[in-house]
């Protein structure tokens, strides 16, 4: 793939690099009895998730995400190959996710498994979950970082970035990618054999490279 301009795209990890909301699902159904559908997945109202209290649900889906199943399991199809395929390309790449701190080893033990020296950044956390510590969209951190592109599945983080005119990459077709109407510049791809071509075809009309 010939490189072109040096350029900085933000790549969300759950459900963008890794399968995250389909393993939750079923540990969920399998150890608590519930099953919470892909449409509610980032439903707060307790009774989705079967508990009182939505901190609840986040402390057990937390469990979860540091067992060592989870840090183990294999990318999406594709991401390695599409990560690789956009650096050769030139691009500068950021993970950006909306998971707590809290998963920050976790995290970087995932990504040094599966992309090790993939990326040019440590992950940045922007904890969307967390009511206190989220004080950031997904745009605030892409405009801060000077992001080009930000591919994400959730579309409200896609929409966030449509005050700063950052191109959204949507990923994927997940039940939440189509709960929301889109705004501002955004790309669809579906699986990740898309990303890098849908990514470079903008440039190569906006540059002309």
């Amino acid at each position: 793939m010939e490189k072109s301009t040096p350029f900085k795209i933000g790549v969300d990890i759950d459900d963008v690099l890794f399968p995250t909301a389909d393993m939750i699902i079923e540990y969920y159904r399998q150890t608590y009895g519930v099953v919470v559908s892909q449409e509610n997945f980032y439903s707060r109202d307790p009774a989705v998730w079967g508990v009182a209290d939505y901190e609840t649900a986040i402390t057990r889906v937390s469990t979860f995400l540091h067992s060592e199943d989870f840090r183990h399991h294999a990318p999406i199809d594709g991401a390695v190959e599409g990560i690789t395929a956009l650096r050769e390309a030139g691009a500068y790449l950021v993970p950006i996710t909306g998971r707590d701190d809290t998963q920050r080893a976790a995290t970087r033990e995932s990504l040094d498994v599966f992309f090790q020296d993939m990326f040019d950044e440590d992950p940045i956390f922007t904890n969307y979950f967390n009511v206190v510590k989220c004080t950031k969209t997904k745009g605030d951190v892409c405009h801060e970082l000077g992001v080009d592109y930000q591919i994400d599945d959730h579309v409200g983080h896609i929409n966030s970035l449509a005050k700063y005119a950052i191109k959204g990459v949507l990923f994927g077709n997940y039940a939440w990618g189509r709960a929301q109407k889109t705004e501002g510049i955004v790309l669809p791809a579906s699986h990740w054999l898309d990303v890098p071509e849908v990514i470079l075809r903008h440039r190569k009309g906006i540059h002309g490279e």
